[in-house]
């Protein structure tokens, strides 16, 4: 959380003058942590979606963010309510860019890790032929986080 409040410590100035604040953020590390951890309880518990775990970890930072915000912007005696604010916008089927992926999502693997996850999911994938439908499944939704402090504060 140190990164986050030297972060909002910064819109501080910002918003004592008035201003409407909008903070945007990625997640893909954030999201592949989670679907690593998706993989790892599945003998467990039931995988949640791709867009799921896509709104967690966004529902999750804007959550720090928020309260982070709040507890600077109070320190400062600065009346505004923070929201975190976390949608979904369906992307048409047949976008070029579902065709050129430039945002990954979890970490980056060597070669060798690479060989073996490749040659661990074709040995899943003949082992599960009958219930597996589609393997690299396109999804429909991307999201986005906005998160505003425009409110005047009301205790």
């Amino acid at each position: 959380m140190l990164n986050m409040e030297k972060a909002c410590k910064q819109l501080v100035p910002l918003v004592q003058s008035g201003n409407r604040v909008v903070i945007t953020h990625g997640n893909g590390p954030q999201v592949g942590n989670l679907l690593i951890q998706q993989e790892e309880s599945a003998a467990n518990v039931p995988q949640q979606p791709l867009d799921i775990c896509v709104g967690m970890t966004q529902g999750q930072i804007g959550t720090m963010l928020q309260q982070v915000l709040d507890k600077i912007l109070r320190n400062e005696r600065v009346q505004r309510d923070v929201v975190t604010l976390v949608s979904h916008f369906v992307v048409a089927e047949d976008d070029p860019d579902f065709d050129q992926a430039s945002k990954p999502i979890g970490p980056f693997f060597d070669e060798g890790q690479k060989r073996n996850m490749k040659t661990e999911a074709i040995r899943s994938w003949r082992s599960n032929r009958g219930t597996i439908d589609h393997i690299g499944d396109r999804f429909h939704s991307r999201c986005h986080f906005a998160f505003w402090s425009d409110v005047p504060y009301a205790p």
